[in-house]
């Protein structure tokens, strides 16, 4: 599946506007789970591992693969998924190249579990649009995100943006992108630098 959407990290403050502007279908509880080498291999490939547990449906073993840099603000990546039963620990290189049916550069013949990620998820449909509106909680922080996806139209999009008044240079920093930025501010204080 491709996978095209804007991300917009937001305050508390926009957040909490938001909330109220947007009517939303649905609440959904989700909890990331980060996997990547020792050395973060896989993230220096434009890949991420995750287990997504989405309360009271079910376990996805995900794998996202950036397929260009990001243009307008539109980050558009391939992923790839399949339903699991238990949470591993650790996950097998050659489990995770069958799933993308392609290899992937590194000397560890495993990822393993970094941490995770509890996001509670509004969602609403507009414009052909999925609006999701996300505070998500890890490692001792709180962030707010605005994401949405979309299929082939990004001027639906602006308009949502517009309609919502969110302005100017629109900076993509994923879920994993902040939570690894933490995990290794966090590694760095533990090792005294």
């Amino acid at each position: 599946m491709i996978e095209k959407e804007y991300k917009i990290v937001l305050t508390q403050s926009e957040y909490l506007t938001i909330s109220k502007k947007i009517k939303f279908d649905d609440i959904i509880h989700q909890t990331n789970y980060y996997y990547d080498s020792n050395t973060f291999d896989l993230e220096r490939q434009g890949l991420t591992v995750r287990v997504r547990i989405i309360e009271g449906k079910g376990k996805w073993l995900q794998v996202k693969k950036k397929l260009q840099n990001k243009t307008d603000g539109i980050t558009i990546k391939k992923e790839f998924e399949e339903k699991i039963g238990n949470l591993p620990r650790n996950i097998r290189l050659n489990h995770l190249e069958s799933l993308i049916q392609e290899s992937i550069d590194t000397e560890s013949r495993k990822v393993v579990l970094l941490g995770e990620m509890t996001t509670t998820r509004m969602l609403s449909h507009s414009n052909n649009c999925e609006i999701a509106l996300d505070r998500s909680e890890y490692l001792g922080k709180t962030d707010y995100e605005l994401e949405i996806e979309f299929e082939e139209d990004a001027d639906s999009v602006k308009k949502i943006l517009k309609d919502l008044k969110i302005q100017g240079n629109i900076k993509e920093v994923g879920k994993y992108r902040r939570f690894l930025k933490e995990l290794k501010r966090k590694i760095q204080i533990e090792n005294g630098k």
